[in-house]
């Protein structure tokens, strides 16, 4: 009995980390990792390296990495790597950031992957497409990009999908250019959408707003439509302007009205200014009113807007 409470009060440990609640869970997560706990040691690291419910020390960042990776944790000991390498909270050592990163690398920690090729890229001016690869796969779109601007465009068109699906703008203009640009690659949009597709339904919407964009310029509509949707679902809010962009071109009104709602609640200046005109001019169509002109709704639109930045509708 005393162990299963002990399990279930580690589980509500990580609740309150993985809930963001870094206040209640730092003294809790200190208590485990005295206990020898390298997963709270590891937590604690990466609290303070980034100033989650305590203050930025990369002192006792390094100290938690440290004590973590001693304790086997090779997520852990990538980070270490990491501080090696920066000087952050240690003395730099290049040679100790090396061996960290390349073993770490070697146990699948695709963003120890990703460093450790940086460090052979920028200190020993070695490109390692093997680790570069790895860290790609395992869902780093940096690693993607580093590789595809290394390659000839058509044989890296797959690479920059792949990081446009993870979140890169940059990947997703440069696929989308040579889908554009190329009829060589035009065949591989069914490649993309599987990569990338997987992404976007693990809700990351950085990568349905990217795969949205890619199918606007390329003027598949309905495609960009269901991937704003989908974004616009996770409160990502510039895909709910775009989306309420299209749905109003194409005389979807009251969804569009609705999408520019969502978006300017969520801070898009563009949507809470698009609001206020809408109620300055009211919106008809074919004897059908959706919006009636409204001079209080106007002027409050307008003034979210404003504070957003749009000085364009400052009184």
């Amino acid at each position: 009995m005393k162990k299963l409470l002990l399990f279930l009060c580690v589980l509500a440990y990580a609740d309150l980390y993985d809930t963001k609640d870094y206040a209640k869970a730092y003294p809790i997560l200190k208590k485990e990792c005295n206990k020898d706990n390298a997963n709270s040691c590891y937590k604690l690291g990466k609290m303070n390296e980034f100033g989650l419910g305590t203050g930025i020390s990369y002192s006792y960042a390094y100290k938690y990495y440290k004590k973590s990776c001693d304790l086997n944790n090779k997520e852990a000991c990538g980070e270490l790597g990491k501080m090696y390498y920066l000087g952050l909270g240690v003395e730099k050592n290049i040679k100790k950031a090396n061996e960290l990163l390349e073993n770490a690398c070697k146990n699948d920690v695709y963003s120890a992957c990703d460093s450790y090729a940086y460090l052979q890229k920028t200190e020993y001016k070695v490109f390692k497409q093997d680790e570069l690869l790895k860290a790609c796969n395992g869902g780093i779109a940096s690693s993607c990009v580093e590789i595809a601007d290394k390659i000839s465009p058509i044989q890296g068109i797959d690479l920059y999908l792949r990081a446009c699906g993870l979140g890169d703008d940059l990947a997703c203009q440069m696929a989308a250019n040579w889908y554009i640009t190329s009829q060589a690659v035009n065949n591989k949009i069914a490649n993309f959408s599987d990569l990338s597709d997987k992404e976007c339904r693990n809700n990351n919407y950085k990568a349905c707003n990217s795969i949205a964009n890619v199918y606007r310029n390329l003027n598949n509509i309905e495609k960009a439509k269901e991937y704003y949707d989908l974004a616009c679902k996770l409160d990502d809010s510039n895909s709910c302007s775009s989306l309420a962009v299209i749905q109003e071109q194409s005389k979807e009104f009251e969804l569009g009205i609705k999408n520019y709602k969502k978006a300017c609640d969520l801070k898009d200046s563009y949507s809470c200014a698009r609001l206020g005109f809408m109620y300055k001019e009211g919106l008809k169509d074919n004897d059908k009113t959706y919006i009636k002109e409204n001079a209080s709704k106007s002027k409050k639109y307008f003034k979210q807007a404003c504070e957003l930045g749009n000085t364009r509708v400052c009184e």
